[in-house]
């Protein structure tokens, strides 16, 4: 499986588009950031985290926020990819590889992309 960048994250700023929505596979510092960013003009975000309270921690700043362990996927978070225009990778990979991209990986390949109909862009970021 290939991944393949489109963009430069910072040309996620420019997008001229209808409520934009980037889903972040963790949302640590560098996603948080960028986060702020597009949310500032007018993009919705979702981010996901391990726990309960780290999903809430993203709620309290004004995004969506849910729990990925990286194993069971709940209905929202395909509810929200569903959704997602931009799709970011910035959580740290397991012993067993990333379990992200493991997920995503047969959503996107699918060549009619109904389970991602709005993906325009994916990012992987490595810190």
């Amino acid at each position: 499986m290939a991944l393949v960048i489109v963009r430069h994250p910072r040309n996620l700023l420019d997008q001229a588009q209808p409520m934009p929505h980037l889903f972040v596979f963790g949302f640590g510092f560098t996603a948080r950031a960028l986060a702020g960013q597009l949310s500032a003009r007018n993009w919705r975000i979702t981010g996901t985290s391990r726990t309960r309270e780290g999903a809430a921690a993203i709620r309290a700043l004004g995004h969506d926020g849910l729990v990925f362990f990286g194993e069971d996927i709940s209905p929202d978070i395909h509810d929200a990819l569903a959704a997602a225009t931009h799709v970011l990778i910035s959580n740290p990979p397991s012993p067993v590889g990333d379990q992200a991209l493991s997920f995503l990986a047969p959503l996107i390949s699918n060549t009619s992309h109904q389970a991602c109909p709005q993906l325009k862009w994916i990012g992987y970021l490595s810190t």
